[in-house]
């Protein structure tokens, strides 16, 4: 049998962010399963999405629009305007202020008893309008009268009621403003298996303790199988999930720091929690250092800002893009994501020999259900 190395392993499954929570960490699923067929583990398993901050604070009310205006009409009966040419322009009124002025509709009239029909299109919200009149030069209004509802009908000058007034301005029809509430989203997980094992020759062969250097190594080995798995499975392009958003700049790759505070940063603006960066070995190692981004602190890595850092090797072997890429040369893959929970089964251990050769398999393998919440954003860089 060939000699298997084994050494510690490199990835601590993240606790739950406090005080977001609420997600589980590496957990034992109940007995009694067979681990030889990972895909009946459990019919669904779903974690709450906490990636959504739709609106933070309360966004600014806006101004009402002011009213579009449209054709003017005359008639030559029914009033008392003299020959001329009269110009209006329409404000909308509510219980906060009034609007600006909508652009200005002109209308000339003949002989001495005409009418001027001033239109507009409603505007939602409000409560009334104000028609500003000139039978002046263009932009001269310097009266107004108030109207519930279009059109308006000018039939004499100076207008029955009018107030002395300018158009204003800046607007003050504000329009009411709501608080945003999002309902929750569920995100589901994903089943998967992981399995290693070797195959050796039977004669003086200890099956006992085959079966438990290949259980050592594979407890080893086994956060290169999740982190493969998170990589390949969820955040790369596919048809459950959308794939992660690449936030590599126009010019194309950067230096693991540069990526690192991109990412931190996208989240900080797209996540209510802390982020999970995850970089294989060789971008983790440029991270890392006196003058580094990311410090050890125990058995595990963090940045500077507080999030956790996943330096594995299932992210390097292979490293692929959002679409499923290989990067080019010199380049990696980093990503980050929300809170991950990952829940696995007991380890399962096999030896048997196949009697008409002496060959000896050792097979050792576990079924997950992992869950991540929403978020996932990627970025290119440069390790060499």
């Amino acid at each position: 049998m060939t000699e298997m190395m084994v050494r510690p392993p490199v990835f601590s499954f993240p606790a739950p962010t406090k005080p977001i929570g609420g997600l589980l960490d590496i957990v034992q699923i109940a007995e009694g399963i067979n681990f030889m067929e990972p895909q009946g583990l459990v019919e669904s398993f779903n974690t709450l999405r906490l990636d959504s901050v739709p609106v933070w604070p309360c966004p600014a009310p806006a101004s009402l629009a002011a009213p579009v205006s449209s054709a003017s009409s005359t008639a030559t009966t029914g009033g008392t305007l003299p020959a001329g040419t009269y110009r209006a322009k329409i404000t909308a009124l509510n219980a906060r202020g009034e609007t600006l002025g909508s652009t200005e509709q002109s209308q000339a009239t003949t002989g001495a008893a005409s009418t001027v029909t001033f239109n507009w299109g409603a505007v939602a919200g409000a409560t009334g309008y104000r028609v500003y009149l000139t039978n002046g030069a263009a932009n001269s209004e310097a009266v107004y009268v108030t109207d519930a509802a279009p059109p308006y009908v000018l039939s004499a000058w100076p207008p029955p009621g009018a107030e002395a007034g300018q158009v204003p301005t800046t607007a003050t029809a504000l329009t009411p403003t709501s608080k945003n509430f999002v309902p929750p989203v569920w995100q589901d997980g994903f089943r998967f298996g992981v399995y290693g094992g070797v195959t050796c020759k039977g004669p003086g062969f200890d099956m006992g303790e085959a079966e438990a250097r290949t259980r050592d190594a594979f407890l080893a080995m086994e956060s290169v199988g999740v982190e493969r798995a998170l990589l390949k499975t969820r955040f790369v392009d596919g048809p459950t999930w959308d794939p992660a958003v690449d936030l590599t700049p126009a010019g194309g790759a950067v230096s693991p720091a540069v990526g690192l505070a991109l990412l931190e940063g996208a989240a900080g603006c797209n996540y209510a929690g802390a982020p999970i960066i995850h970089a294989s070995r060789a971008a983790a190692s440029l991270l890392t250092g006196n003058q580094g981004s990311v410090t050890r602190e125990g058995d595990r890595l963090v940045t500077k800002l507080g999030s956790r850092v996943a330096a594995g090797g299932g992210y390097g072997c292979p490293n692929t893009g959002p679409s499923g890429a290989a990067p080019a040369a010199g380049e990696e893959w980093m990503y980050a994501s929300g809170e991950i929970g990952v829940a696995r089964s007991d380890l399962f251990s096999q030896a048997e020999i196949d009697r008409s050769t002496n060959d000896v398999y050792v097979l050792v393998e576990r079924a997950y259900v992992a869950a991540v919440d929403g978020y996932t954003a990627a970025v290119r860089v440069k390790v060499a």
